[in-house]
């Protein structure tokens, strides 16, 4: 059975598909960003469910993402980016900054960074400190970008927290629980996060490098660990 330093405290799954619409202005096939976003978040702070749907309408108010990445203060952070292109690309700074904002008003003695280009080796290391919030292109079924939680890997296989549903399955016959814990192989995840990271950068992409939000505590509180819930 798989194990891992950070298993007392799993990260919870939330399905994307039966989130809030917001009156059909932001609806829940568009929405596995801040589902995502939930979903690790709830694994650091023990006031944050990360399985709750009313507790992601509430975060999604609180962090004033109002349905709408290109937020004034957003925009005045993907502006120094201009060489990141594409409408998913936009939501990883709206989910970083959601996420600290979160981390702060819980006392969570850390934040998220947010690395883009991120070498395979050192994605890897992080993955044994806990789990890493990343996107894949055109994984399984999917045409474009797709925001999923990594939180281990076992026998060339990485555990993954997918908001939309599993992807094994060509996402088909979705259900609440069908994306929670799915074991997906290596090789396809990292084509797909590659994929990615050829698609944002173009030309400028690194080989064999992704895009990665994940938890860094803060200085004096590096033996932090996560409540047990």
């Amino acid at each position: 059975m798989y194990q891992n330093q950070f298993d007392h405290h799993m990260t919870e799954y939330n399905w994307q598909d039966d989130n809030p619409t917001f009156k059909g202005k932001y609806r829940e096939y568009a929405q596995c960003n801040v589902t995502a976003m939930m979903s690790i978040g709830g694994h650091y702070s023990d006031r944050l469910d990360g399985s709750n749907d009313q507790q992601l309408e509430w975060v999604l108010k609180q962090i004033e993402i109002k349905i709408n990445p290109r937020a004034e203060w957003a925009l005045e952070i993907i502006n120094k980016m201009p060489w990141v292109k594409g409408y998913t690309s936009q939501w990883w700074v709206v989910l970083q900054n959601g996420l600290n904002h979160l981390m702060q008003i819980h006392n969570v003695p850390g934040r998220f960074e947010l690395d883009l280009q991120m070498s395979w080796e050192d994605f890897l290391i992080q993955l044994q400190k806990g789990p890493v919030l990343t996107n894949v292109y055109k994984l399984a079924t999917l045409k474009g970008g797709h925001f999923i939680n990594i939180a281990g890997w076992e026998h060339g296989h990485f555990r993954v927290l997918d908001p939309r549903g599993d992807a094994n399955k060509n996402y088909k016959n979705r259900t609440i629980d069908s994306g929670n814990n799915v074991f997906y192989e290596q090789n396809m995840v990292k084509a797909a996060m590659v994929r990615y990271q050829e698609t944002i950068f173009g030309r400028k992409a690194k080989s064999n490098h992704i895009s990665a939000l994940y938890f860094k505590p803060l200085k004096g509180a590096e033996e932090w660990t996560p409540k047990k819930k």
